[in-house]
């Protein structure tokens, strides 16, 4: 019997094949154009500081029981799309993607400050206090001077709900420390940072109450705190204080909401691995690497955030001591 595809009277016209390699060859160039442009990183831009105008602009008709935690979920965006942007992405020109970033929705600290910071964190020995900017952790030697209620307030810090209703308050505290000695001794950059900081929190604030009728203080505690307390749902088991280095980042498998919120970021090790990959190429690279990456890490993987949330809102994930030999 004669193939089907052979078949005079199934055969595509005549010139009907060309036009379909022609018009995969366009398809295959334009989604090759789009990555070479970081399509989806600027999808993500448009799309946060939309959403943000669009629910500010809202805010006078629609209830506040749906502006502010919709404004919430797009700062913790905001932060994470941040991130991408101080890691490179989605242009070559760094003062550009500084310049997209640099909007003080979370009101907590300047951007510049943030990416110092950060940047110093992914060379820093992971989780160590004495050397890692992002570490929750404290050195044994201080966890021995703590009395009961402070030691009592950072194990509560170590669970996920402690975590989002105090652990932005912790890393303020911590920032403010170091920044603060920064400004007594008269460092020029750390002025500039707060001094324009500061103008740029005091514009944003003013244009959102003239926008959406939000006072100041209802935006600080209504969307910018807890927007930053649903970032560090992320951050909350990202690294972890044991011997092995390869051993101390983790991997949680969550799905497209989080996923998309957090930017992949939930994939941690493999961002640690690869810093300078897009956030939209993770995923494919850790299915491809999957087994060899739990080996790595010591199988350091939750099956989601419902995973994490079960096992950890009201428990501590561990003692928030750093040990030289943990």
């Amino acid at each position: 019997m004669t193939p089907i595809h052979q078949r005079p009277e199934l055969a595509a016209p005549e010139g009907v094949t060309g036009q379909m390699s022609w018009g995969r060859s366009l398809t295959d160039r334009l989604e090759r154009a789009f990555e070479r442009a970081e399509g989806w990183t600027w999808m993500v831009i448009i799309a946060v500081y939309g959403g943000i105008a669009t629910m500010l602009a809202a805010a006078s008709w629609m209830p506040l029981w749906v502006v502010c935690p919709t404004l919430v979920v797009l700062g913790a965006w905001h932060a994470h799309m941040q991130h991408e942007l101080l890691h490179g992405h989605p242009t070559s020109r760094e003062w550009l993607n500084d310049l997209m970033a640099s909007l003080p929705v979370t009101l907590l600290y300047p951007y510049s400050v943030y990416k110092r910071s950060h940047m110093d964190h992914h060379l820093s020995d992971l989780a160590n206090p004495m050397d890692d900017p992002e570490s929750f952790y404290v050195s044994p030697d201080a966890w021995a001077r703590f009395g009961a209620i402070r030691r009592g307030v950072l194990l509560a810090n170590n669970t996920l709900l402690g975590r989002f209703l105090i652990g932005p308050f912790f890393a303020a505290m911590s920032l403010y420390r170091e920044q603060g000695a920064h400004l007594i001794r008269g460092d020029r950059r750390a002025w500039l940072d707060w001094t324009v900081h500061a103008v740029l929190v005091s514009v944003y604030l003013w244009t959102v109450s003239q926008v959406s009728g939000l006072s100041p203080w209802l935006y600080v505690v209504g969307v910018a705190y807890p927007a930053l307390g649903l970032a560090m749902v992320r951050s909350f088991l990202e690294h972890r204080a044991v011997a092995d280095h390869d051993q101390r980042t983790a991997v949680v498998e969550a799905n497209w909401f989080w996923s998309l919120l957090f930017l992949n970021n939930n994939l941690h090790v493999m961002h640690h691995d690869r810093p300078g990959e897009p956030w939209y190429r993770l995923p494919r690279l850790y299915r491809e690497q999957r087994d060899a990456v739990l080996q790595r890490n010591g199988n350091y993987v939750y099956a989601g955030y419902g995973d994490v949330t079960r096992r950890f809102l009201l428990t501590p994930k561990d003692v928030p001591v750093f040990q030289e030999k943990a």
